[in-house]
């Protein structure tokens, strides 16, 4: 048996979703910041399953990256924002 079928999404749907998301994570990087702080370790927030080239590397200190590592190649960059330039 075989189910075929698709869906569009407009901009209103899109919206929802983003609100969604942004109410959410403040409750992530939460759990995140609990999990470093309790390990005493750095915590990589893995996005390599939303087709993103980067993830995100949290301290319990901060509310923002301190870092980003490739997620093919392991490279490793200091800073707070997406690096723009290919690994």
């Amino acid at each position: 048996m075989e189910f075929k079928g698709s869906f569009q999404i407009d901009q209103d749907a899109i919206r929802r979703l983003q609100e969604i998301a942004d109410s959410e994570w403040p409750k992530v990087l939460e759990r995140i910041k609990l999990q470093s702080l309790a390990s005493g370790m750095e915590v990589k927030y893995d996005l390599s399953n939303c087709g993103m080239e980067w993830s995100p590397v949290f301290w319990h200190e901060v509310d923002h990256p301190i870092a980003w590592v490739h997620n093919t190649t392991g490279e490793r960059r200091k800073g707070a924002t997406y690096p723009d330039e290919p690994a």
